[in-house]
């Protein structure tokens, strides 16, 4: 079992409706004088996702409760079934908001860091 908090299986993840970019990995640094330096940021890829959940009242209660406590609101790293590649991947929520789009029915915006 993993050191660190997990996505939990009772709510759905991100499958269909994303998108995917890659973060920077380089950090840039301009002396007064002589040529620019650079040198890599971390060990690890980071890649951005962002998509949309639908959840019904219960499973949105159910996030937000992982969110506060798992995750201490997105401070803490978790694990994540990583749907492109099929393999489990450490990953960070950045940001999140959610829309009721009928009565019982929200939409989530999802931003997460995954860490490959």
């Amino acid at each position: 079992m993993p050191s660190s908090p997990i996505w939990p299986e009772y709510l759905p993840g991100l499958k269909i409706g994303w998108s995917l970019s890659k973060k920077s990995n380089v950090l840039r640094f301009e002396p007064e004088r002589g040529p620019a330096k650079t040198r890599p940021l971390r060990s690890a890829e980071v890649m951005n996702i962002e998509g949309t959940l639908t959840y019904n009242d219960a499973q949105l209660d159910a996030f937000m409760k992982w969110h506060h406590e798992e995750i201490a609101d997105g401070a803490l790293i978790f694990n994540y079934h990583d749907f492109v590649s099929d393999n489990w991947v450490t990953a960070r929520i950045t940001d999140w908001k959610s829309e009721q789009v009928q009565v019982g029915e929200h939409s989530v915006s999802l931003s997460m860091e995954v860490f490959i």
